[in-house]
């Protein structure tokens, strides 16, 4: 499945036409010349919040996250989120982060063992 072309929000949309998609559309700038920047996302029909991963909805959260910090912290934002960008991409891989496959091994009972007390005196 695809995303329509054109967006809901266009005047180039034909109101004839069933919108058969979700979009999520997030404001980044205007302009009083008129300049507008979005980022839009599209669930196509049939999806929902249930389908996407954590990463994706983890990356969804971050966009109305960062919709929301004032415009004053942003070049701090961009700083930290460039720097573990950075941090990541430079992580080698866990070869352990992958569970080895599980193996049955046979084994009995054997002798049984009490553990001895120590005792344990306050020294003032």
């Amino acid at each position: 499945m695809h995303c329509d072309p054109l967006l809901p929000q266009t005047d180039e949309h034909d109101e004839s036409q069933e919108v058969t998609n979700l979009w999520l559309r997030f404001p980044v700038c205007s302009d009083p010349a008129g300049l507008q920047v979005f980022i839009d996302f599209c669930l196509p029909e049939g999806n929902d919040a249930g389908a996407l991963s954590e990463a994706e909805m983890y990356r969804l959260y971050c966009h109305v996250l960062l919709q929301q910090i004032p415009a004053e912290g942003l070049k701090e934002t961009a700083e930290s989120l460039d720097e573990m960008r950075d941090f990541y991409a430079a992580a080698p891989v866990n070869q352990n982060a992958i569970a080895p496959e599980s193996k049955t091994v046979e084994a009995r009972l054997g002798q049984v063992f009490v553990r001895p007390v120590f005792p344990i005196t306050d020294e003032e």
